[in-house]
């Protein structure tokens, strides 16, 4: 079973190799599986606080396993800071199912783990 990695942050993006799909195109590091990371990133991302209203310092690491058609099965909190914001990030995972599909097949990950880091900005 392979897995995917995705950092989520209510001000920027975590994971390195992912950005928006134009933003990676015109970086010349466009690859479907950092679209489609992208593409998760965005379905969450609508449903978490907006940066004013995120809780700063906190850390949340989270999984979940979804089937061929992008429907969460199970999450699971691996590890949180705080019980109030690992809530959001399941409600968010929730109000996010099911989650967008891969352009290529090949690319679905059935278990994807989220680390969601609000910062604030200097």
């Amino acid at each position: 079973m392979r897995s995917l990695l995705i950092g989520l942050s209510a001000i920027t993006l975590l994971f390195s190799a992912v950005a928006t799909s134009a933003e990676t195109r015109r970086t010349n590091h466009y690859s479907p599986m950092s679209e489609y990371t992208a593409s998760i990133f965005k379905a969450v991302k609508q449903y978490l606080p907006s940066e004013s209203e995120a809780r700063q310092g906190v850390s949340c690491k989270v999984s979940f396993r979804q089937n061929r058609s992008g429907y969460i099965q199970e999450i699971k909190v691996i590890e949180c800071s705080d019980g109030t914001t690992s809530n959001l990030l399941i409600q968010a995972l929730a109000k996010a199912s099911p989650m967008p599909q891969p352009t290529r097949p090949g690319d679905f990950q059935e278990e994807v783990t989220i680390v969601y880091s609000p910062q604030q900005l200097p």
